[in-house]
């Protein structure tokens, strides 16, 4: 950036100056001779309000300067010294004088009517903002207070303790204080109706035991019929027969870029134990692999560790050489080794992937998709099976 001021003696130097010095000493001498013009000009006090003109888009920001003070530019970096007249200029306890301009360009949500114990995608974007806050839907998610504007995709769940209604969700953005055109909002409204059952339990969201925020469920796992939706273990595993659990068809799950599939089934009575095994997806080009982060839970999307016996209902990097399956039990006798289900109880088999940072991380909100080191962002298959039910 060049700052320029208009002075007695009209000196004007660029401040990317540094890049020229390899053309010799022309240059070198060149820059010395701007250092000391400019060290001239800047010694004594200003005797106008100086100010700093930002060539910002839509329109200039301009950061009025104390009066009478020294103006500093370092020639070989084109960093500019000066003392705002607000001590505080374009920080949030401002009084404005520097805000630029800020926008929210685009805000939606998906669906605009959602069940309890679903989920909705808010997306949005904005332009020029130190920080932002979502309210209009509080016990969720989506309200949050002044922070730094952060992704501008959601996925909230809106569970049973929030009552059936119509609600106003709004987006401010805001550039240091909240006045002039330093900030700006857009409103959406979405509409909660009664759970029908099937989604995500109240007491998971109060437990924490959620999905991170920027992830969304993948509903379309099935390699073979990727039109198919896969939101239950009949429809992923059932196969033809439509096989309950914990019979299944040996079938590859694919998962998609910060996705995660959760494949809800009721742990009936069946089988007093039996164990998912976990390969190399069947013949699909074009798929990649990588560890899989799996866990059995009443909670869909569910990748928080558990203590106790539960700890076993969540294994990370299973499929590999160390652990090729997921093993588990109706009998408490043989939860040492395997995930301890109780019967007849709605649960979900949770699948994703993760780098191995994640695999030991507390807080689900961090971890980070991975299908593998080489190919992170691709999606991710394994092919599934059930193994050893008795």
């Amino acid at each position: 950036m060049s700052f320029k001021k208009k002075l007695t003696n009209q000196v004007i130097c660029d401040a990317h100056a540094p890049k020229l010095r390899s053309r010799g000493l022309l240059i070198s001498r060149l820059r010395a001779a701007c250092l000391l013009a400019l060290l001239t000009i800047f010694t004594g006090p200003l005797l106008a309000q100086p100010k700093i003109v930002l060539q910002t888009t839509p329109g200039p920001t301009e950061i009025p300067l104390q009066a009478a003070s020294n103006v500093i530019i370092d020639p070989l970096s084109g960093d500019i010294t000066a003392t705002p007249a607000d001590p505080a200029a374009c920080t949030a306890t401002g009084s404005g004088d520097c805000d630029a301009q800020v926008d929210v360009i685009s805000f939606s949500v998906n669906p605009s009517t959602v069940s309890q114990g679903q989920s909705f995608t808010a997306t949005f974007s904005q332009r020029g903002a130190w920080e932002c806050e979502r309210t209009g839907l509080p016990g969720t998610t989506w309200n949050t207070a002044w922070a730094a504007p952060g992704s501008g995709q959601l996925s909230v769940l809106v569970g049973s303790a929030i009552s059936p209604d119509s609600y106003t969700l709004t987006l401010t953005c805001r550039n240091g204080t909240s006045g002039g055109q330093a900030i700006d909002s857009l409103s959406r409204g979405i509409v909660v109706t009664a759970g029908g059952g099937g989604g995500t339990p109240q007491s998971c969201i109060d437990s924490g035991r959620v999905p991170p925020s920027t992830w969304q469920r993948e509903t379309n796992a099935d390699v073979e019929n990727p039109s198919n939706t896969t939101l239950t273990w009949t429809q992923m595993f059932g196969g033809s027969g439509g096989l309950q659990f914990p019979e299944a068809r040996a079938k590859d799950v694919r998962v998609r870029s910060n996705r995660y599939a959760a494949f809800s089934f009721n742990t009936g009575t069946a089988g007093l134990f039996g164990q998912v095994t976990i390969s190399d997806p069947f013949a699909n080009v074009g798929l990649q692999r990588g560890p899989v982060l799996v866990s059995m839970s009443p909670c869909p999307g569910d990748f928080k560790p558990q203590t106790g016996t539960a700890a076993l209902c969540r294994r990370p990097s299973v499929g590999g050489l160390a652990i090729s399956a997921f093993p588990w039990t109706r009998n408490s006798a043989a939860a040492a080794a395997r995930c301890l289900i109780p019967p007849n109880t709605d649960y979900y088999f949770n699948v994703t992937f993760t780098d191995e940072a994640s695999w030991s991380q507390t807080d689900p909100q961090l971890l980070n998709w991975q299908c593998n080191d080489d190919f992170p962002t691709s999606t991710c298959a394994v092919r599934m099976s059930v193994l050893n039910t008795f």
